[in-house]
């Protein structure tokens, strides 16, 4: 084999291993932008669950404060409140 053709062999594998890693780069890029929508899939659902345990607690939160607002107020109109809030919830 002579230098030239050592030389054009070297080429035609350096552009079949160029092809391969075009090839492996790509087929990385779409698991890496899988995993990134699955993280970020995570990510959405964990804040949701988040946001309807803490809602309840707000609520009740608030409720306890105006209670007892009520119940500091000692007037017949904090008595009336009262009765509404537990009456009718």
């Amino acid at each position: 084999m002579t230098s030239a053709e050592e030389a054009e062999a070297l080429k035609i594998h350096a552009r079949e291993l160029e092809a391969q890693l075009a090839s492996v780069t790509t087929e990385r890029n779409k698991y890496h932008a899988a995993l990134v929508d699955l993280r970020l899939t995570t990510v959405e659902e964990v804040l949701k669950d988040h946001e309807k345990r803490l809602r309840p607690l707000e609520e009740s939160q608030v409720k306890a404060n105006t209670i007892y607002a009520l119940f500091a107020g000692n007037g017949i109109l904090s008595l009336i409140a009262l009765f509404k809030i537990f009456v009718a919830p």
